[in-house]
């Protein structure tokens, strides 16, 4: 097996042990609740999202939306964050899915459901780091900010039961891992444009001189 093709399987077994994560996420809010993942003919996802007008999340079963798991996450994280009263109705009360034309009705004032969104896109991205899935790649599809202790305070202050104390803890380790990394490419990519620049400089400073040289 070529490093392309075990990238490939190692990133699909990633994706497999997320869904029945978040799978099991989702029953243990809503007992009974099922999840369809929508798959093409090739056994591949599906690279269109469906946009007739059914319901994402009706009450009991949800289908979720958009190209790839990261996606799938933040339908997920709607459920999770939403109040108790709320999880069992279309959409959770929040309205339509934008990517599908439904009649799901809003329940609650439009300033809620804008919080309960933002909400949801912060345990979105907490979520894709917890599962191990592509976070940049959900944070530029939401425009959502990368995660932070600050987002996971927000989301756990908002959604206390949408994990479980062990989840939280994880959360919060690998929240934490991932900022360290980050703020270490930004300082790699700084680095890396400043010896660039150098570089250059010296380059310049060379043809300078040698033209100095000839004149």
């Amino acid at each position: 097996m070529d490093a392309l093709c075990y990238k490939g399987h190692m990133r699909r077994k990633i994706e497999q042990a997320a869904m029945r994560k978040m799978r099991a996420m989702v029953v243990r809010l809503v007992p009974g609740a099922r999840i369809i993942y929508p798959r093409d003919t090739h056994g591949g996802w599906d690279i269109l999202s469906r946009t007739d007008k059914d319901y994402t999340w009706d009450g009991q079963t949800l289908r979720p939306s958009g190209k790839n798991i990261e996606s799938w996450s933040h339908d997920i994280a709607h459920i999770l964050v939403a109040p108790r009263e709320r999880r069992t109705l279309v959409e959770c009360g929040i309205g339509p899915d934008p990517y599908r034309y439904s009649d799901a009705k809003c329940v609650v004032p439009r300033n809620v459901a804008f919080d309960e969104e933002l909400i949801a896109c912060y345990l979105q991205m907490i979520l894709c780091v917890l599962l191990d899935l592509a976070v940049h790649e959900a944070a530029d599809e939401v425009s959502s900010p990368l995660p932070t202790l600050r987002c996971l305070a927000a989301a756990r202050a908002y959604a206390p039961d949408a994990l479980v104390d062990e989840q939280w803890t994880a959360a919060a380790s690998k929240v934490r891992l991932f900022n360290r990394r980050e703020r270490t490419g930004r300082l790699r990519r700084v680095f890396q444009m400043h010896r660039a620049d150098l570089e250059r400089a010296d380059m310049l400073k060379r043809l300078i001189e040698q033209k100095a040289s000839t004149a």
